[in-house]
């Protein structure tokens, strides 16, 4: 039966490793499992073990291998290119913080902050049953939470709380352990369901957007865009709101500062684009600048916060306007047609651009704009 167990975790393994390149530290944390239990608590049949790591890894590989049709190089391959990606880094932004590298408190702080407190506060207690009562059992799930947690947290790749997603099984676990411990206690019974009630109100609000999602710690999604951008709570998505309310007003055009990949034409957005960053060319739906009747300037969040430009105040100015509506929490939209130094920085970016002739336009039409 254990035999069975072990052939089934390697199967598994083999084709969670097929499905996600960074499932490749499964192997190692199961083998490191095995190997505390083996050498440090029974402290015998140490032949056991190496049957059982032998067995698992040609399950684990055989399994991998028939999903790649035995081609092992393709494999390699993609996972080289994945390590090399991540080594790379790539800009991202947590509290006020711009980074290439990454910083160590970036992912406790997105747990912290988009997690729901009751999951918090039930994970917590369960640190503290774990600490106070420990039990062999609970270092299958005590190491794995532990392994990827500090390989997440030393990681040169943080852009949104998404790569530590294989982390929420455990946390579930560590947090059910908690509330099943302290839950005839009183005051942590009344405790717990004040902020399940807490988190229910901020889902609540949240609804439909999410992706957005963010805790009572910071006051809520509204205040998301402030401590983090990227996929926590910006993949373009909201696009469709954007155009929902256009169409309400009359679908005037705008200009459009994109975060996404998904096409606002398609959506029946007319838009000039502006510092747009995206995986494909969006080019925009030809509309002329002169012939606008207002200026309304629309930027995701993480253009707002500037993430991927080499200036990062770019857009500061605008966090001193308030937008005329927000497309869900990650788009907003502004109103700078009675705005002269708006439009003075709009035409400014149009120029670095080599788009002058759409700046020139802007200028030549509000040039009797006053402030």
């Amino acid at each position: 039966k254990i035999m069975l167990y072990i052939c089934a975790a390697g199967f598994f393994t083999g084709l969670a490793m097929a499905s996600k390149f960074s499932m490749v530290i499964i192997a190692p944390v199961v083998i490191g499992i095995w190997g505390i239990d083996f050498f440090l608590i029974r402290k015998k049949e140490f032949k056991k073990f190496f049957v059982f790591v032998a067995v698992y890894a040609l399950f684990a590989v055989f399994t991998l291998a028939l999903v790649y049709k035995f081609d092992l190089a393709l494999y390699a391959e993609g996972l080289m290119s994945t390590l090399k990606r991540v080594n790379d880094g790539r800009p991202s932004f947590v509290f006020g913080h711009y980074s290439m590298n990454g910083v160590l408190w970036y992912f406790p702080l997105a747990f912290l902050i988009k997690t729901p407190v009751f999951v918090l506060l039930s994970l917590a207690l369960g640190f503290i049953a774990i600490a106070i009562k420990p039990q062999k059992k609970y270092i299958w799930i005590m190491i794995p939470f532990i392994f990827y947690a500090l390989i997440s947290i030393t990681s040169r790749l943080q852009i949104g709380i998404r790569h530590i997603l294989p982390l929420m099984p455990f946390i579930c676990v560590i947090a059910s352990i908690g509330v099943s411990e302290f839950y005839k206690k009183k005051k942590v019974f009344l405790t717990l369901i004040f902020s399940l009630v807490l988190s229910f109100i901020f889902l609540i609000k949240t609804h439909p957007f999410y992706l957005s999602h963010f805790n009572s710690i910071v006051g809520g999604s509204e205040n998301g865009y402030k401590y983090l951008a990227d996929s926590n709570l910006d993949w373009g998505q909201d696009v469709q709101e954007l155009s929902r309310y256009l169409k309400e007003n009359g679908n005037p055009p705008i200009i459009f500062a994109y975060f996404g990949i998904s096409r606002p034409e398609y959506y029946g957005i007319k838009y000039v684009p502006l510092g747009i960053i995206s995986n494909i060319e969006l080019t925009g739906t030809n509309e002329d600048l002169c012939k606008f009747d207002k200026v309304l300037f629309a930027i995701s969040a993480t253009n707002l916060q500037s993430v991927y430009y080499k200036n990062k105040d770019t857009y500061n100015w605008l966090k001193d306007i308030k937008p005329i509506f927000r497309a869900g929490y990650s788009i907003f939209l502004y109103d700078l047609t009675n705005n002269k130094d708006g439009i003075n920085r709009i035409v400014g970016f149009f120029d670095k651009g080599a788009q002058g002739n759409k700046g020139k336009c802007l200028l030549k039409r509000y040039n009797d704009i006053k402030q």
